[in-house]
């Protein structure tokens, strides 16, 4: 196969994969966080917890594409 279709491929099953993703947290929020009979503290939680998660990520992306800059492959063998 050819790499085009490898990329094809990912880009395809990210997008539907994105989809699912996007249609459960819709309906997740909708359901949890929109009901009134769920305490507020929880309501404030989940989507704090998101948000941290999405900001650690974030960090540790940011810092593995610092470092790569400085990464030395010289010595490596292929």
């Amino acid at each position: 196969m050819s790499r085009a279709t490898f990329w094809i491929g990912g880009v395809i099953l990210a997008v539907s994969v994105s989809i699912m993703v996007g249609y459960g947290a819709y309906f997740f929020a909708e359901d949890v966080l929109g009901d009134s009979d769920v305490p507020l503290a929880l309501r404030a939680a989940i989507p704090a917890s998101i948000v941290g998660v999405l900001a650690l990520l974030a960090a540790a992306l940011a810092e593995r594409l610092r470092n790569r800059k400085h990464e030395d492959l010289e010595g490596v063998e292929h």
